[in-house]
């Protein structure tokens, strides 16, 4: 009797981790879906080119937007009083 219970308890446990690790594949596989169909959504806006200007660097001289085509461009204006 003791055995037959003992061999019991070891199948349902095995039958739940069984389960539990189903489970988890389950969701794992479906999270993929879902980030998928999300940046489906973010689609960027078309690009557009932005307009040629001209500044003044530190030194005084001109520079002109359109010398950096093809490249990545970040602009930072900083203010002093």
């Amino acid at each position: 009797m003791k055995g037959s219970r003992w061999i019991s308890v070891v199948g349902v446990l095995l039958f739940v981790a069984v389960a539990q690790g189903r489970a988890a594949a389950d969701q794992a596989a479906r999270v993929p879906a879902e980030a998928a169909q999300v940046l489906k959504l973010l689609q960027p806006a078309a690009r557009v080119q932005a307009p040629d200007f001209v500044l003044r660097d530190l030194e005084g001289q001109r520079v002109r937007l359109s010398d950096f085509r093809g490249q990545v461009v970040m602009l930072a204006f900083f203010g002093t009083a």
